[in-house]
């Protein structure tokens, strides 16, 4: 019974399944709760940059300064998440009811490339937190749903062993190493924004955080290209947004220095006609934000640290954010 009840409670339940979507949702449900019912509505989606670098609580604070209205803000950045991921949270926030007024959609061009044939973000997920109903879609955006077939009826077969991970992570998380809780949501305040804490400063650690983000992005920035799923998931999320009557921006996250220089000429290049044509044909405007701090407000040249976060958010929530509202 207790194995029948536990994938049959997985099966429904995205607490068990996909706690980092149920953990965000849990939060902005209870912000929309406790503003009024006629409060726009605004949700960033985006990547750990996002997560790290938008004080969404200071931004509806500043927005209420700035134009006399309560507002409702909310950060939905995901670590290693890309337009597919992107696109099926959005997806789910609709299908569920949930009104959204503002969209602001980061757009990383790091994560519209692909690794092995498949878009750069779905080496970062699993079979598990998906629905059934999303297996279709993530197949024609190239992620391997083929072989998550035996993964996927684990979930019936031996419920306990799938889950682990996710169990533990929600009874007991410090028994785990970090990247295997599946808890990280639970830890961002309550408008969803998770500033980095506890970092060593030191000259030398962060000469190691700057080298690991060259690693990590180096090539793919200097030989830019785009994966055509990673393409039609962004313009899949611009057409919903448009029918559903969003406003959207697109908004590049702030880079240090140290960052900018992985991009060659002619890939800065390519990326910047690609995002203006991408914009033009979705028509919705873009915030470019590169150059707006500067390289000690990151911890690795390309996520911002508490402050640099509050300083950034401050400014797009008073120059740029009640111009997007009014329209």
């Amino acid at each position: 019974m207790l194995h029948l009840g536990l994938a049959s409670a997985a099966a429904w339940s995205r607490w068990l399944r996909d706690p980092v979507y149920a953990d965000k949702e849990r939060k902005w449900q209870k912000l929309v709760s406790q503003a009024p019912p006629a409060a726009p509505r605004i949700v960033f989606l985006g990547t750990s940059r996002v997560a790290n670098g938008f004080a969404a609580g200071e931004a509806e604070r500043r927005l209420r300064l700035v134009t006399g209205r309560a507002t409702v803000v909310f950060n939905w950045g995901l670590p290693a998440s890309g337009p597919v991921t992107q696109y099926l949270h959005f997806r789910r926030l609709i299908s569920s009811g949930h009104r959204v007024d503002v969209l602001l959609l980061e757009v990383f061009p790091a994560l519209v490339t692909e690794a092995g044939g498949m878009p750069v973000e779905a080496h970062f997920t699993d079979a598990i937190p998906w629905d059934s109903s999303e297996l279709p879609l993530l197949e024609q955006y190239h992620f391997p749903v083929a072989c998550w077939q035996h993964e996927r009826r684990g979930l019936w077969i031996a419920p306990w062993w799938s889950l682990r991970w996710r169990l533990m992570g929600r009874l007991a998380p410090s028994w785990l190493p970090y990247h295997q809780r599946y808890d990280w949501s639970r830890g961002p305040d309550p408008w969803g924004w998770s500033p980095i804490i506890d970092l060593d400063p030191s000259a030398e650690q962060r000469s190691k955080r700057l080298e690991r983000a060259r690693r990590e992005y180096e090539h793919r920035l200097r030989h830019w290209r785009t994966s055509p799923p990673a393409e039609k998931a962004i313009r899949d999320l611009l057409d919903l947004a448009r029918q559903q009557h969003v406003t959207v921006l697109l908004i590049w996250m702030p880079e240090g220095p140290s960052f900018q220089r992985h991009y060659s000429p002619q890939a800065r290049q390519k990326m910047e006609r690609w995002l203006e044509k991408l914009a033009e044909e979705a028509e919705v405007r873009v915030a470019d934000c590169r150059d707006w701090m500067a390289e000690e407000d990151f911890s690795d040249g390309h996520h911002l640290l508490p402050e640099g976060a509050l300083r950034w958010t401050r400014r797009v929530a008073e120059e740029v954010l009640p111009s997007v509202m009014r329209e």
